[in-house]
């Protein structure tokens, strides 16, 4: 008796702990880009789409205008040791263009080796957008995440993009 209740208790607490995480796991599948050097898990919602498609710049409308997400490939040289100082760069860049942006995290994770830096903020002199944009380095180019949505529906989508961002994978080491 007293080792089902034991039992029980220990189950109870295993489902405590893990329920935050049900939503983030439901719904996401794993997608490669730029010759799979570039592995992601997004949410199901996120279809691949755009017009027109550009070599290095792949977007994600949402069919209902609820939120924006692209990815950047550009010829700005930015190496896996830059991240850091890149990131003191675009604060700064994100406090200049409004004033009274505000930034809810910044930082720097390591991501299979790889530093990935990411900036939270609500733009635009209204704070009517949530953007999180997060990057690192693809041989030695910048690779920028960007994603927006109303601030309203932030809380909706944060957890989701922090999801994203701790399972995006670059591989420098996939031949071109």
């Amino acid at each position: 008796m007293n080792l089902t209740v034991t039992m029980k208790r220990k189950l109870f607490c295993w489902v405590l702990i893990c329920l935050p995480f049900a939503g983030i796991s439901q719904g996401v599948k794993k997608t490669s880009f730029y010759n799979n050097q570039v592995e992601i898990s997004l949410p199901v919602e996120f279809e691949k789409g755009g017009d027109p498609p550009e070599q290095n710049r792949l977007y994600f409308p949402d069919k209902e205008r609820s939120f924006k997400f692209s990815i950047v490939l550009s010829d700005d040289e930015v190496s896996d040791n830059d991240i850091p100082g890149y990131t003191d760069l675009a604060i700064t860049a994100v406090k200049r263009e409004s004033s009274s942006a505000k930034i809810y995290d910044d930082g720097i994770s390591l991501n299979a080796g790889k530093n990935i830096g990411y900036i939270k903020y609500n733009s635009s002199e209204t704070l009517s957008l949530f953007e999180y944009v997060f990057y690192g380095s693809l041989h030695d180019k910048l690779l920028t995440f960007y994603f927006s949505c109303k601030a309203e529906d932030r809380s909706k989508w944060e957890k989701k993009i922090d999801a994203i961002v701790s399972s995006l994978r670059i591989n420098d080491k996939v031949i071109q």
